[in-house]
């Protein structure tokens, strides 16, 4: 069996102690491995625009695969392949290293096209290249030249892309808002979208739409979340709904700016603790706090501490935000092993994110990205900030541009159009929420 695993420096060292060049193929001199050889070509490759693999096979590592050269505005990488030595050779090790690297480049990266080389002499990487789905395209007096594309790996089966269906997949609402039955009694005349929200009424939804779970957001405006008009009366209503239906709700903490700090950190640590809640919400936009103001950096460094998720409010509409993406990126240095949650993708601003190592929702901007930007680029912005890091979310019922009847509907139709295979689509829908939620301190 044949595996990829990210390449370490340790594994580096572990590979070029036994390399050796083939002179066959065009190497006339002969390599000796030296540690300071490993670590500077180590060094030299670990740049942004690659993704190396140590190719391991019979539980000993036999190879290097890579993706360099990689433009996801283009849509295309190369594909490098060196096996260790002469024992490696003739055993198909190659031939299957090189299938999952080309899955990873379609499938992970959203890549549309891989190119790669042969040395002229090298017949052997010739034939392998073009068995796994290479096309040759030119040569010169050194190389051949191949090239393999997406779209023929699909026609040809090779491309494990399946037709889905967003609405049978089982899926976590990463973002939604339900107002508790008090303040439903409370104003029962009222036809505001928020008090459109009944508990009830959503998980017959949650029924018919196949949302197998959803994350109660906060609004950080206690006014709105309970009759009590008090941050811990909104964490007992959500502590309410979560034992109301079982299994069906996550609820994240929320924060009243009208407390000290302190008193803050205290409301969200009872929340945790005694009322078993998930998370914390903070919504500058609404509590009229920045998000780089000092008032934050308590909840930051306990959130930090215990492990648990911080969603942030982030749907810019300039730098002069209350908070912009790029607060969130100096958030994200400031307290490294902070998880934070970026709820609607950071709007427009979203690129500024993708080097951070954040998480984010799509909740309100998918079918905003969709009208201004259509379904292919969409697409490709969300493969490029990283599949491993989107959650499924819609901010029900209140998604800007969308009436609440018609969001999920919408959403599916979209998610429909995207390459995303099963595996990946299974991730975003709640996968990867549910790694994170699953992985944070309760006690």
């Amino acid at each position: 069996m044949v595996t990829l695993k990210p390449m370490t420096r340790e594994m580096c060292h572990e590979f070029y102690k036994e390399f050796q060049n083939d002179p066959a193929i065009g190497h006339y001199y002969e390599y000796v491995y030296t540690e300071e050889t490993a670590d500077r070509y180590y060094d030299v490759n670990s740049v942004s625009d690659r993704r190396r693999f140590a190719i391991f096979a019979e539980g000993r590592i036999v190879g290097e695969c890579k993706l360099k050269n990689i433009d996801y505005d283009k849509g295309e990488c190369s594909m490098g392949i060196h096996l260790q030595n002469d024992s490696a050779k003739g055993k198909g090790y190659g031939t299957l290293a090189e299938r999952l690297i080309l899955r990873y480049a379609f499938e992970e990266l959203g890549m549309t096209a891989v190119n790669a080389d042969a040395a002229v002499k090298n017949t052997r990487s010739q034939h392998v290249l073009e068995k796994v789905g290479f096309r040759y395209i030119r040569e010169d007096e050194m190389f051949k030249y191949y090239r393999c594309d997406r779209v023929s790996r699909i026609r040809s089966g090779e491309a494990n892309v399946p037709s889905l269906d967003w609405r049978t997949i089982k899926k976590t609402d990463a973002h939604i808002h339900i107002l508790p039955d008090e303040v439903h009694k409370a104003n029962p005349d009222s036809e505001d979208v928020w008090l459109l929200t009944n508990l009830h009424q959503y998980v017959t939804m949650m029924e018919e739409r196949n949302i197998e779970k959803a994350v109660l957001m906060p609004l950080n405006d206690p006014w709105l979340m309970s009759m009590e008009f008090t941050v811990d009366a909104v964490h007992r209503n959500h502590a309410e709904m979560k034992r109301t239906y079982p299994g069906r709700f996550y609820a994240f903490g929320d924060v009243d700016c009208r407390n000290t700090p302190e008193e803050s950190v205290a409301a969200i640590k009872k929340a945790i603790e005694e009322y078993g809640l998930d998370g914390i919400k903070l919504h500058p936009n609404n509590s009229g706090v920045a998000l780089e103001d000092a008032y934050n950096e308590p909840i930051f460094s306990y959130a930090r501490q215990r492990r648990i998720p911080v969603a942030i409010h982030c749907y810019p509409n300039s730098e002069t935000d209350l908070c912009t993406a790029g607060q969130i990126r100096k958030i994200a240095e400031k307290y490294p092993g902070l998880t934070l949650i970026v709820c609607h993708m950071g709007a427009h601003q979203w690129e500024q994110l993708q080097q951070t190592g954040v998480y984010a929702d799509i909740s309100a901007i998918l079918p905003e990205y969709v009208r201004a930007y259509g379904i292919k680029e969409t697409n490709r912005i969300l493969r490029k900030f990283g599949v491993e890091r989107l959650f499924f979310a819609t901010d029900y019922p209140d998604s800007r541009i969308l009436q609440p009847g018609e969001i999920y509907d919408e959403y599916y139709r979209v998610l429909n159009q995207m390459d995303f295979t099963l595996e990946e689509a299974e991730k975003i829908a709640g996968g990867n929420l549910e790694r994170i939620l699953n992985s944070h301190d309760t006690v």
